[in-house]
């Protein structure tokens, strides 16, 4: 490639063009190439560089030049594969959804590199919520909001341009964030939220998911302990949230006796999204054994699953009529965790823990042996053609 680049050759070309392209690419690459010859966070790198002096890093770029070209040429030649699978996919009405992750990494080269747009005395996490009493500690550094507006949020533009090239939608996490970040400090003494009030905390919040809507369908994780103003918020920016089956109940105390209600799918508002449940919880099996006969007789009232022994814990019939209920709901969107399609119930994550299987899972079958396994291909088709979902509801 090299050598190619001082014939002037095509390949050469492309992979300028590249770089010019995307300006984050050099900084991660000389970031990558640092990384991998000094084995050591940026934080202890040499003073010179961790505080990227201008003459130690034009010294280090001519050092690691090899490395470097080797790490543009790589991100070049993933995108390049990944624009050919997603253009292929999109021939057969498939396409592609994606992750934009709240935060990034202490050690990345986006905090390296930008500083300024770093609040790095503080640590993100949650305040407690129903997921976990005392909150978390991501241990993340705290976006620097007020110096972000003064660049028209050009970083946050940048990654959601950039993420509107690689997904046709994508899933905007922990969107409250957006909204208003809570931190500590480094000793956990004290907590706040950034904004700190609630009109300052709307309008940064419409303000990014404005601005990433501008890249793609933009999907808003809003589980969790959020404010009043978000629905309607994510309301007036025609921005779906979640619809969590399991959820969506109304509890109330009558006689002594508790009531529930679950809240039927098929009038749910149109712009969301119906699941049955995140990477976070429980897969729909281990739900439905673990609920009481009461909360199940609950769901048993909702149509598709009327017939069904509440005494009965998780079988096909009751993977099939839950499935059943969130494909029919009002939901412009139905996104499935593959477990519950499957009614397997290998869990993804446990939040709050450090432990072997949190984020390890796999599915247990490659495509071409999903392909092969007919009952299931068929069982999922005609879920989508029932319920007017997806590319197989065309194709009848």
């Amino acid at each position: 490639l090299s050598a190619d680049g001082k014939r002037g050759g095509k390949r050469a070309k492309a992979l300028k063009d590249f770089r010019c392209q995307n300006e984050w690419l050099n900084d991660h690459a000389l970031y990558c190439a640092l990384h991998d010859h000094l084995k050591k966070g940026w934080k202890d790198w040499p003073p010179e560089l961790r505080d990227r002096d201008k003459t130690a890093l034009t010294h280090a770029a001519r050092q690691n030049a090899k490395e470097i070209l080797y790490q543009c040429w790589l991100q070049w030649q993933l995108d390049r594969q990944w624009q050919e699978a997603r253009k292929n996919a999109c021939r057969w009405g498939v396409d592609f959804m994606g992750d934009l992750p709240f935060v990034v990494s202490w050690d990345s080269s986006d905090v390296w590199a930008h500083r300024e747009w770093f609040r790095l005395d503080r640590r993100v996490g949650t305040p407690p919520d129903f997921f976990s009493p005392t909150g978390q500690d991501w241990g993340l550094p705290l976006y620097d909001w007020p110096t972000m507006a003064r660049t028209d949020f050009q970083w946050m533009r940048e990654r959601a341009r950039r993420s509107g090239t690689m997904y046709g939608l994508f899933r905007v996490d922990h969107v409250i964030g957006m909204y208003r970040t809570y931190s500590r400090s480094h000793d956990g003494r004290r907590a706040s939220f950034s904004p700190s009030d609630e009109e300052a905390q709307i309008r940064l919040g419409e303000t990014l998911l404005t601005i990433m809507s501008g890249f793609g369908q933009v999907i808003a994780e809003d589980l969790g302990a959020v404010p009043d103003f978000l629905p309607p918020s994510l309301g007036r920016l025609k921005v779906p949230g979640y619809r969590v089956l399991r959820w969506e109940k109304i509890e109330t105390w009558r006689n002594g006796h508790k009531e529930i209600l679950v809240r039927d799918p098929a009038s749910w508002p149109v712009i969301s999204v119906a699941t049955s449940g995140t990477h976070d919880t429980e897969t729909q099996a281990e739900w439905w054994n673990n609920i009481s006969p009461e909360e199940r007789r609950a769901f048993i009232a909702l149509p598709a699953m009327q017939g069904l022994d509440p005494h009965q814990d998780f079988d096909l019939r009751i993977r099939d009529g839950l499935l059943q209920t969130l494909y029919a709901s009002r939901s412009q969107l139905c996104l499935l965790p593959f477990q519950d399609l499957m009614g397997s119930r290998e869990r993804v994550n446990v939040p709050g823990t450090v432990n072997d299987g949190n984020w390890t899972y796999r599915m247990p079958m490659d495509l071409d042996d999903l392909r092969a396994d007919q009952d299931t291909t068929h069982r999922l088709a005609q879920l989508a053609i029932n319920n007017h979902r997806g590319l197989a509801s065309k194709m009848r």
